[in-house]
C-alpha cells in the first residue's frame, strides 16, 4: 500500500495585496450567471513569436502567460505580487493512453504559488523570476497522487488548501501537443469562477473575482478572462486583456 501524503509538505503561498475590485463591497454570487468572459485571441505575428520563443529558448508557454499576467496586474492594479491557483488539467503527457482527468475531474490539481515582480526589472527578469518559482509547481503526477490519498486527510488538512483566498485561478490546455499526438479528444478550457466540487466541499466559499484559462490551438491562443460582474466592470476587463496581450508582445520580441 502506498504511504500516504505528508500533507505539511505542501508549500503555502506568501500574502500579496488583495485584488483591487470595481465594487468591493458587492458580495460574491455564486450564480454562473454572474459569470461575464472576454477572449483575448493571440494569431498572426504575436502567436508566430511566441511559439518560436518557446522553441528557441528554455520557456514554456505558461512561463510566458504568468509572466504576461503578473506584469498585467503590476500595470493595471499596481499588484507588483499575486497568488495564484493553478489548474493542471491532471492528463498524461501527449502519446500516452491513460487520461486521468476524464476520471478524476480538476479539482485534484489545484497548487497554490505567489509570483512577484521587482520595481527594476525588466520584462524578461521578471519572466526568469517566475520561471525559477514555476519550477517547484508538481506536476501531474503529484495531483493524481494528491487525489489518490485525498481521502485520508482530516477535514482541516483537506479543506486547508482552498483558505489560502488567492487572486486568480490559471489553467492551460496544450492543444498543440495533444494533436501531435494523434489525440482526438478535445480539451474544453476550464471557465467555472466556483467548481462544483469546491462548491460543494466548501457550502460556503467564495468564487474567484477572475479565473484566467488559456487555450493554446495550432493557429491561435485563447485567452479566457472570466470575471463577476459584481466585482468587475467590463471596461476592466477589456483593458485588463489589452495589457497582457501587450505585456505578450514585449516578452518575445
Amino acid at each position: 500500500m502506498a504511504q500516504d501524503l505528508d500533507v505539511s509538505t505542501i508549500a503555502l503561498p506568501m500574502s500579496s495585496s488583495p485584488l483591487p475590485l470595481d465594487y468591493p463591497h458587492v458580495p460574491l454570487n455564486r450564480s454562473k450567471e454572474y459569470e461575464a468572459t472576454e477572449i483575448l485571441t493571440i494569431d498572426g505575428e504575436l502567436l508566430r513569436r511566441f511559439n518560436a520563443y518557446t522553441q528557441q529558448h528554455t520557456v514554456t508557454a505558461v512561463d510566458l502567460l504568468m509572466t504576461a499576467l503578473l506584469l498585467a496586474c503590476n500595470q493595471r492594479f499596481n499588484m507588483p505580487s499575486i497568488t495564484v491557483a493553478f489548474e493542471s488539467n491532471g492528463r498524461s503527457p501527449p502519446g500516452q493512453s491513460c487520461d486521468v482527468s476524464r476520471t478524476l475531474g480538476w479539482f485534484v490539481s489545484h497548487y497554490y504559488l505567489t509570483l512577484t515582480t521587482q520595481p527594476n526589472d525588466s520584462p524578461k527578469a521578471t519572466l526568469e523570476r517566475t520561471q525559477s518559482t514555476l519550477h517547484d509547481l508538481p506536476v501531474n503526477g503529484f495531483n493524481l497522487f494528491l487525489a489518490k490519498h485525498l481521502k485520508s486527510f482530516s477535514k482541516p488538512c483537506e479543506r486547508a488548501q482552498f483558505n489560502i483566498n488567492p487572486e486568480l485561478a490559471f489553467g492551460y490546455s496544450d492543444d498543440q501537443a495533444l494533436n501531435a499526438a494523434n489525440n482526438s479528444l478535445p480539451i474544453a478550457p476550464q471557465h467555472d469562477l466556483l467548481s462544483p466540487v469546491m462548491a460543494q466541499l466548501l457550502p460556503n466559499a467564495h468564487p474567484y473575482p477572475l479565473v484566467v484559462s488559456c487555450q493554446h490551438g495550432t493557429d491561435k491562443l485563447e485567452i479566457y478572462l472570466v470575471f463577476h460582474i459584481n466585482q468587475f466592470h467590463s471596461s476592466t476587463a477589456k483593458s485588463f486583456a489589452a495589457t497582457v496581450s501587450q505585456a505578450l508582445d514585449a516578452l518575445v520580441l
